[in-house]
């Protein structure tokens, strides 16, 4: 593909032509191919040319957006026109701020994406940076720029936190008809990229997305193509990330799949309730794979072995199913599993499955069940079972008023679905267990179980 890095460091001075011609290639995204992107060694070329930049957002940042929409495979920013309305993506964007005396002031957003983003771009040094600029400081023949701050210092912190407030300023002074941006983006140029999202867009809360631990993207890792793809997302369609709405789409996916498998189940006069049950603790265990509660993919490939071997299906998964309640060493995963203590597995029968209800339970466990809220698993049975056999399962689900759903997300994912005593990661969303058992005890107050017990969970411990 010819130097990818002087082609990228050169596309500021191409001709109109050759950026036409270009710009045609990364727009047209329906003819690229599902496998798209850079050569490893593109993407390494990037992250060291730029590792290397230092000193002056200014002047660095433009070469560095156009060189991170080539490694995205975006549009490169359009030229400014004199109609600040027709400046849906561009450079230095103009804002009016109305002063508290009256008078207005001008303000430039670095980079704006209409309906995508605001972004506020700075440049920090390295301490060796700045000790050499210190060294050299003396010296009248060289002059050195020191950037923003040094990284990983209290000024450093300050200046990206200060960064951040000014892109909500500025995403506040956009025009109404504009709308607010879903995402405010912080650069620091050459280091770190970070997100912050209100998929609201309302410009109440803008919050580090996808969580505090992970919004901030190190340059090193874009060589991670699920980081590249993340951000390509932001650059063209922003609104897909929101979590509630891949949570809706994998939740209409399953319970089309469960509903056919539930409806085949009930058609051989089994007794709802066994369907009921059985199906949760297939749900369940999916997502304990999903989350690595236990081995990754184990229950999904399990399935799949027993693909025209249905005849041992209900004994294999019971067998599993049998070790999650008590703990121990499971024979049928190789693998030594944690306890899960809370009630779900005390039944463990596997109901016997044809070859096509088989299939029906491979496709829902190959779905990505980190996209799925614990707290909907009543939901998609509520969805899945004959609506008139509901009411003889106790698979009721009391949806949580919004308020209380954004404000315990994290604490579903743990106390309804196993992750306090699982994990350090884990452990890192509440380090206080009795308080977050506390916190969890009133939250088990909202909602109720698919067995009709008020508050029923099931969490995993330590053998």
């Amino acid at each position: 593909m010819g130097n990818w890095r002087q082609s990228v460091i050169d596309r500021s001075t191409a001709t109109e032509t050759q950026a036409a011609v270009t710009d045609n290639i990364v727009t047209d995204e329906s003819t690229l191919p599902q496998n798209f992107g850079p050569e490893p060694e593109q993407v390494a070329r990037f992250i060291e040319h730029w590792a290397a930049s230092g000193g002056a957002e200014r002047a660095n940042f433009p070469s560095f957006a156009h060189n991170l929409c080539d490694l995205l495979a975006v549009p490169h920013p359009e030229p400014t026109k004199t109609d600040v309305s027709e400046n849906a993506y561009v450079f230095e964007r103009d804002v009016t701020f109305q002063n508290l005396d009256g008078s207005t002031s001008i303000g430039r957003i670095d980079l704006y994406k209409r309906s995508c983003f605001v972004l506020e771009a700075k440049q920090g040094s390295e301490q060796v940076e700045a000790d050499d600029t210190l060294k050299l400081s003396a010296s009248p023949k060289k002059k050195t720029k020191r950037g923003t701050a040094i990284r990983g210092t209290k000024g450093w912190d300050d200046a990206m936190v200060k960064a951040r407030g000014q892109a909500e300023q500025y995403a506040r002074t956009l025009p109404t008809d504009e709308g607010w941006p879903p995402f405010l983006i912080v650069v620091d140029v050459g280091h770190s990229i970070e997100l912050f999202a209100d998929f609201t867009r309302s410009g109440r809360t803008y919050l580090p997305f996808p969580d505090p631990g992970s919004f901030r993207i190190k340059l090193e890792q874009l060589a991670d193509s699920e980081q590249r793809e993340k951000l390509r997302t932001v650059w063209t369609d922003p609104l897909s990330l929101d979590p509630s709405r891949r949570s809706a789409k994998v939740t209409r996916e399953l319970a089309d799949r469960l509903a056919r498998l539930a409806k085949s189940l009930e058609s051989e006069d089994t007794d709802p309730s066994r369907v009921s049950q059985f199906l949760m603790r297939c749900l369940f265990t999916m997502f304990a794979e999903d989350v690595e509660l236990i081995p990754e993919n184990c229950f999904t490939d399990l399935l799949v072995s027993l693909q025209g071997d249905t005849g041992n299906f209900p004994d294999m998964v019971r067998t599993l199913w049998e070790t999650m309640d008590k703990g121990g060493f499971s024979p049928i995963l190789r693998a030594k599993l944690r306890r899960f203590n809370g009630g779900l597995f005390e039944d463990c029968e596997a109901l016997p499955l044809t070859d096509g209800q088989l299939e029906l339970l491979v496709e829902a466990g190959k779905a990505n069940w980190r996209e799925v809220e614990p707290a909907i698993f009543g939901t998609l049975l509520e969805r899945a079972l004959d609506p008139v056999e509901r009411h003889k399962l106790g698979a009721h689900y009391t949806p949580l008023a919004v308020g209380v759903q954004s404000e315990s997300r994290r604490l579903f994912s743990m106390d309804t679905v196993l992750v306090v005593h699982t994990s350090n990661k884990s452990r890192n969303h509440c380090t206080n267990e009795a308080a977050c058992a506390e916190e969890g005890s009133r939250i088990r107050s909202l909602t109720a179980s698919s067995s009709g017990r008020p508050g029923s969970s099931c969490q995993a411990s330590h053998v």
